[in-house]
């Protein structure tokens, strides 16, 4: 999937995500945002409710920062700002969550998640949740036929070939080419809705 299918954050996103008047901005990118958010921070060891109170604590972060005009676009993506302030608010986290299970000083020996660790779960969170969207846009939106969509989750999702992919789902190759060829029509289609999810993988 390239930049060309989903484009990356717009100025317009830029422009509007840290003003106070355009709340409708925030809360889409929020939504977005919290489900990749939650499952990173679940997947570097936090548990229960410290998932929750880490996401919430980085999201207030984020926009007390922005605000105050912490983010700068000239020195890096906003995905990259974020996943480092998620990556400290967990590592704080991860700390208290040691110290009140082991007691005071436990926390000095373990291995803390390092940042490039942080980013790879974030790359690997994002893109489930952009591929649940895209399917989920897929079923809701274009009525293509069962096989076309499973077609197309092999090929794109899974890195099957056309021809293994043809001879599980008993298409010809052509058939293959067709389906994933129209469900990307249809995804671009929507491209703008899934923007906000492209964003996150990049």
């Amino acid at each position: 999937m390239s930049d060309a299918t989903y484009p990356a954050t717009t100025n317009l996103l830029l422009s509007g995500l840290f003003h106070r008047e355009d709340a409708a901005t925030w809360c889409a990118y929020v939504r977005s945002m919290r489900p990749i958010l939650a499952g990173t921070a679940r997947r570097m060891g936090l548990c229960g409710p410290r998932v929750d109170d880490a996401v919430q604590r980085t999201l207030l972060r984020v926009l007390v920062s922005g605000r105050r005009g912490g983010y700068d676009r000239n020195k890096g993506r906003l995905r990259c700002w974020v996943m480092t302030i998620l990556h400290n608010v967990v590592i704080d986290a991860l700390r208290t969550q040691r110290n009140t299970r082991d007691g005071p000083g436990a926390s000095a020996f373990f291995d803390l998640p390092t940042e490039a660790e942080t980013e790879a779960v974030w790359r690997d969170e994002a893109m489930c949740r952009l591929q649940c969207e895209m399917l989920r846009v897929l079923r809701e939106r274009s009525g293509v036929h069962v096989d076309t969509l499973k077609a197309f989750q092999r090929i794109v999702f899974d890195g099957a070939s056309v021809a293994a992919t043809a001879l599980e789902l008993g298409m010809t190759n052509q058939a293959v080419h067709l389906a994933k060829h129209r469900c990307l029509t249809h995804l671009r289609a929507h491209a703008a809705e899934l923007r906000p999810y492209y964003e996150l993988t990049g």
